[in-house]
């Protein structure tokens, strides 16, 4: 992964060494509106461990779930679909007039982050 993210122009590597570029430091700095520090925490604690154990699933046919997740893992979660999700839930209610309807429905097991979004457009 770390060989196709140099390629992309994101970090920078110096012998066994990685670094921020400057594209990469616009996202994961916690300095622009759009922070994906906690997208990547997501995918390091939560996803890439669930991609890891795939065999495994497949070979028992044990699914692997996000429905209940232990202790931090539930705000972890939260924080990572807010922060992927954080770009669209502008543009969605940027670009569609909500005006015409009396209640919207927000269903994702997340932290009601469209749904904020709307309401602050009406």
């Amino acid at each position: 992964m770390a060989p196709a993210i140099v390629a992309l122009g994101f970090v920078g590597r110096n012998g066994d060494a990685y670094r921020n570029l400057s594209v990469a430091s616009k996202f994961l700095s916690g300095e622009t509106p759009v922070d994906m520090r906690p997208f990547l925490r997501f995918w390091n604690q939560i996803r890439y461990p669930m991609w890891a154990n795939l065999e495994t699933t497949v070979r028992t046919g044990e699914a692997q779930s996000i429905l209940h997740l232990p202790g931090d893992m539930q705000r972890i979660f939260s924080e990572g679909v807010q922060a992927i999700q954080a770009v669209p839930s502008r543009a969605l209610p940027e670009t569609y007039d909500f005006h015409r309807h009396r209640r919207v429905l927000d269903i994702a097991r997340g932290n009601g982050i469209l749904a904020r979004r709307y309401h602050q457009s009406v």
